[in-house]
């Protein structure tokens, strides 16, 4: 004789499952939608005023999809995006890798100026870090390795693979860029997702942004 209370337990189970789906998409849509509204509102008030080095680290909390994905992810953290300072002739380059903004078809890293990074049309929200002074003389050589992926033309890694050598995200390259000289920004504490689109480890904006290594010096 068939067990009905089996079968009507796990039809419960199914709606309560497929019900929490529905839910958690109304929250991302919503909150998606609100944080939208406030944005379209708010012009951002970059004007940096100091002189930044190579090796310093840009915050910038973006305006696309993906920004806010990686908000809702990363509950830690008011950034979504990060480069690294290259200066070339005084000006300040930011070396950074993200999907949808390179000038060609494949999202290779880019080097752009930093009043690009940080335009109204890209960001919210900034801000600039920096090796404390003990660590000072590494930032170059970060700066030279970030260059390196650029010049290497090193592609977006949308599988947030941080075993790869081939591809970088964002959090990726700054990590790597200065784990290679030498200096661990994280101290190996990485993030542990289990997401549909990312699983295993990786690093968070947060990991970075409470670094040991570094000093906030600018935000806006």
């Amino acid at each position: 004789m068939p067990d009905t209370n089996s079968g009507s337990k796990n039809k419960k189970k199914l709606f309560l499952f497929l019900g929490l789906i529905v839910s958690t998409l109304l929250f991302v849509v919503i909150y998606i939608h609100i944080d939208n509204i406030k944005q379209k509102q708010n012009v951002n008030t970059f004007s940096c005023d100091i002189t930044l080095k190579d090796g310093d680290l840009v915050f910038r909390k973006g305006r696309s999809i993906e920004s806010r994905v990686v908000l809702i992810t990363d509950r830690a953290s008011s950034y979504s995006h990060v480069g690294v300072i290259y200066m070339i002739n005084k000006t300040p380059y930011v070396i950074h890798t993200t999907p949808d903004e390179s000038a060609d078809d494949i999202d290779y890293v880019i080097m752009e100026k930093l009043s690009d990074f940080f335009s109204s049309e890209k960001a919210s929200r900034g801000s600039i870090f920096r090796l404390k002074e003990q660590y000072s003389n590494s930032a170059k050589l970060a700066a030279i390795k970030a260059k390196s992926f650029f010049d290497d033309k090193i592609i977006f890694d949308d599988a947030f693979d941080i075993k790869s050598e081939d591809k970088l995200y964002c959090t990726e390259l700054v990590w790597k860029a200065f784990n290679k000289i030498g200096i661990d920004l994280i101290q190996g504490k990485f993030n542990k997702l289990f997401l549909p689109f990312v699983k295993g480890f990786v690093i968070l904006p947060s990991s970075l942004l409470n670094s040991y290594y570094l000093e906030e010096i600018y935000i806006f």
